[in-house]
């Protein structure tokens, strides 16, 4: 079962009308999900909703979304280190070791992650290394602003590999909680930086567009050809791809669970990925 660490600053000292303090939360290691019956990993998902500290924001008994988890029962699911180091083409070790998808699915609180990619890096000549999965290090949770931060060592992922690579988001984990439509603003420059520390894909994209959220799992045909296929997250979200072009950066998320008038609209809950 999940487990969180609450850091609460004046725990026995509070005053019953003072603002409560953030919660920083563990988040869950990878987990190989290969070969788990699809019952087996829901109910993973269902622990891991229920025992973090958004689930007093659903306001109901939570259930998986059908429409997010569609995953098919006992079948192979990509692995973290697998595609990240050695890629996915011709790989028929594909679906060995902790699972990809299995970040969003055992850590609900990160409403918008990055995905491993298949950067194939062993390929390039490049070291392999849990660096590679640009999983934040750190997450908090503030209750009265209703607030996720979340933060990942980029430097570490540029030092190892010389270079900015792509980067894309998942959105299933807001899909899933209700969260239906995200916009993003990027964090000001410092007075004495110019332009932007993102580069976007497509000129459309979620800092000038509001993205209705539609991540999902299911068994893709198209990925895993060596061994039939895999379940793994769809669909590609150009609006969502971009590079790093400097660090530090941030992106600061509104998420609605109705379609805003206008992107100054209060956020059900806010979201920010702040890259180190």
């Amino acid at each position: 079962m999940k487990k969180f660490l609450l850091i609460c600053f004046c725990c026995c000292f509070t005053l019953a009308n003072s603002a409560a303090a953030p919660v920083s939360f563990f988040l869950s290691d990878l987990q190989e999900f290969s070969g788990l019956s699809a019952d087996t990993i829901l109910l993973k998902r269902e622990v891991a909703v229920e025992t973090s500290p958004l689930f007093e924001l659903l306001g109901k008994v939570y259930s998986p979304n059908p429409k997010v988890f569609q995953i098919e029962d006992k079948a192979p699911w990509i692995s973290a280190y697998e595609i990240s180091c050695h890629g996915m083409d011709g790989n028929y070790n594909i679906a060995k070791g902790p699972s990809r998808e299995s970040l969003g699915i055992l850590n609900p609180e990160l409403l918008l992650h990055l995905e491993v990619l298949n950067y194939a890096f062993y390929n390039k000549g490049k070291e392999c290394s849990p660096v590679d999965y640009l999983i934040p290090y750190t997450a908090s949770y503030d209750a009265d602003k209703k607030l996720i931060t979340a933060r990942i060592d980029y430097s570490a992922f540029l030092q190892k590999n010389k270079s900015y690579y792509n980067a894309s988001l998942m959105d299933a984990n807001a899909r899933d909680l209700g969260y239906n439509y995200v916009f993003a603003v990027e964090a000001p420059q410092e007075a004495d930086e110019t332009g932007s520390s993102f580069l976007w894909k497509e000129a459309r994209n979620v800092t000038n567009t509001v993205i209705q959220t539609g991540g999902y799992y299911h068994l893709g045909k198209n990925v895993c050809q060596e061994i039939g296929g895999c379940n793994n997250y769809s669909p590609p979200q150009p609006g969502y791809e971009f590079y790093v072009k400097k660090l530090p950066a941030e992106l600061h998320f509104k998420l609605w669970k109705n379609l805003p008038s206008s992107v100054d609209d209060a956020p059900d809950i806010s979201y920010h990925l702040i890259f180190d």
